[in-house]
């Protein structure tokens, strides 16, 4: 039964037809949840340093001497 199969045909089948708008209003939806998303790990970014400092200053403030 081995090859009996081929991936080679007489009549390929039709290539699907582009619908401009369709695809327009994918990409936009793709630019917007990238967007979204870049915005969100600016957010997160900036909570990490916001904690980071945080945690600095009570580590700081809690063993009354300085650091260096």
């Amino acid at each position: 039964m081995v090859g009996l199969t081929s991936l080679i045909t007489n009549d390929p089948p039709m290539p699907p037809k582009l619908n401009r708008e369709r695809a327009k209003f994918v990409l936009a939806k793709i630019d917007e949840i990238l967007a979204w998303e870049q915005r969100r790990e600016a957010e997160r970014d900036t909570k990490f340093v916001e904690l980071g400092r945080y945690l600095w200053k009570c580590g700081r403030g809690s063993t009354g001497g300085s650091r260096a």
